[in-house]
Order: C-alpha cells, then structure tokens, then sequence
C-alpha cells in the first residue's frame, strides 16, 4: 500500500509506502495546511495585491466600477456632421413636406421648399390626385416615431429652427424627400441635389407627375 504526498509549493507529488514514517509525514502536511490563515481559496485583494495572480474568492467583495479596467464607449467626436439626437414621437405634427413641430418649436428642413398640402397634381393623361397630402404624409412616415441625427443650421429666436437631419448614413430627410418629389431645392441651398431632382424628374415622381408644373420647371431644374 502506498499514499501519495503531495508538495504544497511545487505541486509535485511523491508515492510512499504506509509505515509509522508516512503517517508522519501526512501528519505534517495536514498540520502546515491548516495553519495557513487564511486559506488560498478564501484570499481576496486585487491582482496586485496577491503579486499579479487572479484568485478565486469565496468572500464578497465590493467592487469600485471607477477602478475596474474595463471597456468604455469611445466619446462622442466633436466634429460629428449631425450630433443633435432627436426621438420623434408617433404623434409629431407635421404641417406640410419639410415641417415639423416639436416641443413647441417649428424645425424646418434646409436647401428645400415644401409642396403645397392643398397642391393636386393632374398627369398627361388627366389623373389627378393629391400629391401634396401624400408629400406630407411621406415626411410623416419618415419621421414619426424614430429617432433622427440633426444638425441646427439656423436659429430664428426659439421657434423656428432650419436644420439638415440624417435617417441613416448617407442619406439625409431632404435628399429622401427630392428623391420622391416631395420636395423641390431652393436657388441657395449648400448641398448638390443634383442626381436626386434628376431622378425625380426622370421617374416623373411626386410633384413631377403633373404636367403643368413639369412643362415649367424640368429644364430649369435640369439645368442647375
């Protein structure tokens, strides 16, 4: 018969025979364990504090979020083109294509002129509907219960503010609105609309659906 001892420092294990010299032995190392205060397993401290070892712990610890080394979002860049962060809520009033108020302040999209609500559109072959409700309702549904990335453009005193606003990268509210011809472009906006009002015009969309207001206006349009 043989029982195995184990060293406490080096892990190594040794096999001896059972005698009076063995049962000594394992006397000692029982009696060196338990005079370790405290345990192994019940030490606590940071890593540290036990020379750089991560230790279990059967102790609660409070743990200080402020000196964990942990994962943090990086900050908001300064220079962020839209870093003005609006929820919109479901029941935004929306007073025609490139207006809106919240909070009691009118927000009105910049580089674009509105379609007229009251505004009916009559095509080539005497369809008429009302394109510019739909143009309003198109606003609506791309806002209403969303949130937007904004950037204030201009401030007139606290209730009309122009802004420049983003639905997802790339594509802002006045670009998905030209898209759709539910809006046209001021003579002085700063952003190129260009292929936009191109591809309205092309697809005959929105407010260029109606034949008078395309016969007027397309080569204008064309031509900027």
């Amino acid at each position: 018969m043989y029982i195995v001892v184990v060293d406490k420092e080096t892990g190594e294990a040794s096999a001896m025979s059972r005698g009076p010299l063995a049962v000594a032995l394992v006397s000692l190392v029982l009696v060196a364990f338990s005079q370790v205060s405290p345990s192994i397993a019940q030490q606590s401290g940071s890593p540290e504090e036990q020379g750089g070892a991560v230790l279990w712990t059967t102790v609660p610890l409070r743990v200080k979020p402020s000196e964990q080394a942990l994962p943090r979002l990086p900050g908001r860049a300064a220079n962020e083109a839209y870093p003005e962060k609006i929820y919109v809520p479901q029941g935004v009033r929306v007073t025609d294509s490139i207006t809106f108020v919240l909070r009691g302040a009118t927000f009105r999209l910049t580089g674009v002129k509105p379609i007229p609500p009251n505004y009916i559109c009559e095509e080539a072959n005497g369809k008429r509907w009302s394109c510019g409700l739909r143009a309003r309702t198109s606003l609506r549904a791309l806002i209403a219960g969303k949130a937007i990335e904004c950037k204030t453009v201009e401030k007139s005193g606290d209730e009309m503010i122009s802004v420049d606003c983003e639905t997802s990268p790339g594509m802002t509210l006045a670009r998905a609105l030209l898209l759709s011809g539910f809006a046209v472009p001021t003579s002085n906006r700063s952003a190129d609309f260009s292929e936009a009002v191109l591809h309205a015009i092309t697809t005959r969309a929105g407010i260029w659906s109606d034949e008078t207001y395309f016969t007027k206006n397309s080569k204008v349009a064309e031509a900027r």
